[in-house]
């Protein structure tokens, strides 16, 4: 690895200092509240030149207006210090220049950051190097108490972070949210894995704090998709049975985790990085996961949890560990399991105890994870506590390709119900249509397709239901697809009844 003249300078005054701790101490701390930033000095044309060229980083021209009599702690009319807007501007060489001639390196910005923040934040190594070796206060902390060395760990600049870390800086410094460098890195490590440096900042924090939601760098690194940086916590003792505020531990985070919300959190540059394969490391992660989860309910949990999110990879995970694909939920798991989590267009009365997690993918259309299940040989005709089946709760909530795939699986398409209802009676019942009345979901359909319900309607048609049977009011399809207000679908029930 090749070291700048600023790195080389750094490492030889490393034990230098080392041995001021107290001017790095946490909390007794720089401050770096807008509170404090300067009012404007007189705007001389010095020191409009000077501003003008810590921007540009023009070296002669800010030699000029020093030599002129500018003020080497000038402000801009933003509250900005000429040596901020040469940090911020990304210009080392005039920074060293501006601290040399006097500057205060530790003045504070109008967005209430010093210098070696911005200089974390952007991941200059050269910069930050050079105010380090300056003595900058890795100390200063900005409004929402984040230190440079929470700023280097939220971008992912983990290199920055060991030069802040061997400089003094407190890994164990919390922000306002109660996060932890370790806990920045772990969510940023989806996008820029750097182990080795994530190592080096693990072993020197408590990997088992947690922030104000209860959530640990594990939590978070597992939900991130990181793989290195979960195996790295867990090498370092990190407890993967701790619980954050909503109850949920790693395994479950990780279990419900899908591509689109780390692409959602990630940097839109970087979303293609942070989604790369991640199937497959989420896999790998709820497998490690799994294996320290002792509790049979807690995996058991974590695959409904996977089907509701739509998660093959966590489930491929899970299985790899034994987990059973059959097993039921009970009523913990859907008090604990929020209706966002599952499908935010599926009332939570629908979901009664007993339910497996194919039921629960066929409910919440969650066509990948149906696949999966029925590849590995779940039980498509396993029934709830109200007698459904997974047909059956594909049919009600319009799950058109799922519906399909069932069907050429071969399930009994006029099982029946504790309500005597069969999967013709929920599509009549509620389906999209139902759905749509009810507010629990928006019509996506591109213009002069046929509804969900109507191809369901279609398929059960082609895989000869009886259309003329009743539930245990009495009840046929048409006539409930009728009362509930779905005529289309009650006429087309009713002409299918002549035909069969």
């Amino acid at each position: 690895m090749a070291f700048s003249k600023y790195t080389m300078a750094l490492l030889g005054a490393t034990i230098t200092i080392a041995a001021h701790p107290v001017a790095n101490a946490y909390p007794s701390r720089v401050s770096a509240s807008p509170t404090m930033i300067a009012q404007p000095l007189p705007n001389f044309p010095a020191n409009s030149r000077l501003l003008a060229a810590a921007q540009s980083g023009d070296v002669a021209a800010l030699r000029a207006a020093l030599k002129s009599g500018a003020s080497p702690d000038a402000i801009s009319e933003f509250g900005d210090h000429a040596v901020n807007v040469a940090a911020m501007s990304g210009n080392t060489v005039a920074a060293q220049l501006l601290i040399n001639a006097g500057a205060d390196i530790n003045a504070v910005s109008s967005l209430g950051r010093t210098p070696l923040m911005d200089a974390a934040a952007s991941g200059n190594n050269d910069l930050l190097m050079m105010l380090l070796l300056h003595r900058a206060s890795t100390a200063a902390y900005g409004t929402a108490h984040e230190t440079a060395l929470h700023l280097a760990a939220e971008s992912g600049s983990l290199t920055e972070a060991r030069a802040l870390l061997l400089a003094g800086a407190e890994p164990n410094a919390v922000t306002d949210q109660g996060e932890t460098a370790l806990m920045l890195a772990s969510r940023s490590a989806a996008w820029r894995s750097q182990s080795s440096d994530f190592a080096f900042l693990a072993d020197r924090s408590d990997v088992n704090l947690a922030n104000r939601k209860r959530r640990t760098a594990l939590m978070i690194a597992a939900e991130s998709g990181a793989v290195d940086e979960v195996k790295a916590l867990i090498m370092r003792g990190a407890r993967a049975t701790s619980r954050d505020s909503a109850g949920r531990t790693a395994l479950l985070l990780a279990s419900q985790s899908t591509e689109s919300s780390i692409a959602r959190r990630a940097p839109a540059q970087l979303v293609q990085v942070a989604t790369a394969n991640y199937d497959k490391r989420q896999a790998e992660i709820v497998a490690l996961l799994a294996a320290l989860t002792p509790a049979r309910v807690e995996k058991v949990t974590a695959m409904l949890v996977a089907a509701a999110s739509g998660c093959p990879g966590a489930m491929r995970g899970l299985v790899e560990q034994g987990v059973p694909i059959n097993d039921a939920a009970t009523s913990s798991f859907l008090a604990a399991l929020s209706v966002p989590m599952i499908d935010k267009s599926v009332p939570q009365a629908a979901w009664p105890a007993g339910m497996t997690p194919l039921m629960v993918a066929a409910a919440t259309g969650k066509g990948d994870v149906v696949k999966l299940l029925l590849s590995i040989h779940a039980n498509a005709g396993a029934r709830d506590a109200a007698g459904r089946t997974a047909i059956m709760y594909a049919a009600r909530f319009g799950r058109v390709d799922i519906v399909q795939a069932l069907i050429h699986h071969g399930v009994d398409v006029d099982a029946v119900d504790n309500d005597g209802k069969r999967p013709l009676m929920h599509v009549a019942e509620l389906g999209w249509s139902g759905m749509l009345r009810n507010g629990w979901a928006k019509s996506l359909m591109p213009a002069g397709e046929n509804p969900p319900d109507a191809i369901i309607v279609n398929l059960l048609a082609q895989a000869r239901v009886d259309f003329t049977a009743r539930d245990l009011k009495g009840k046929t399809a048409a006539e409930i697809a009728h009362e509930s207000g779905n005529e289309p679908i009650s006429r087309l029930i009713a002409e299918f009844s002549k035909q069969f």
